[in-house]
């Protein structure tokens, strides 16, 4: 649990500096579709360009490039349920349920957050 504003800072800025590496692409379509915002064991926001299609189940992959990340890219199915503008208006933040998650894709969600934080 965080107590002191120096821990919330410390978090907001990991949080912050996630745009920038953890990148979500839509593999049977072979593109990228943007940047992981959050994740929990339920589903994902990824923060993108463009709007995503809602209500179409998609083949994910969030591919970590941190150099501590030695377990390869989580990969699992997910449901768009809603997209919208972000507070930053070059971005739609679009929120995803994840679908038939197998053991070793929850086992890679869990680490993430574990790693990340998300669920201080």
């Amino acid at each position: 649990m965080i107590n002191t504003p120096s821990q919330q800072q410390a978090r907001k800025l990991r949080r912050h500096h996630l745009i920038f590496y953890l990148k979500v692409y839509d593999t049977a379509a072979n593109r990228p579709l943007g940047f992981l915002g959050d994740i929990t064991l339920e589903g994902m926001m990824v923060m993108s360009e463009e709007p995503l299609e809602v209500d179409r189940v998609y083949e994910l992959a969030v591919r970590n490039q941190s150099p501590q990340n030695t377990e390869g890219d989580v990969r699992c199915r997910a449901r768009a349920l809603w997209c919208q503008t972000d507070l930053n208006p070059d971005y739609y933040a679009t929120g995803f349920q994840f679908e038939d998650v197998p053991a070793e894709a929850e086992q890679a969600i869990r680490r993430l957050i574990r790693e990340i934080g998300f669920d201080s």
